[in-house]
């Protein structure tokens, strides 16, 4: 698991889906439903900088590219 600050996380969405058993025609099958949620630091599979940019593997498969300064810059803005 990778070191990721939260800041860098906000508006990144986590997708996955969960199981659930169902009968259907006297037959027990798997009815997967997706869902969505936020991406936190433990869904952070790597982490590496790359020039202005942070680039963010999640557990889900997806590869995240987020600029550094533009999201430090928002991330002080909402907290004053």
């Amino acid at each position: 698991m990778a070191q990721v600050e939260a800041k860098y996380l906000k508006g990144l969405k986590f997708t996955g889906a969960t199981s659930k058993e169902v009968v259907v025609n006297g037959k027990k099958r798997k009815k997967w439903t997706p869902f969505e949620r936020a991406l936190v630091p433990a869904d952070v599979l790597a982490s590496s900088e790359r020039g202005d940019n942070i680039v963010i593997v999640a557990g889900d498969g997806q590869k995240h590219i987020v600029p550094r300064a533009q999201k430090a810059a928002k991330a002080e803005e909402t907290e004053k």
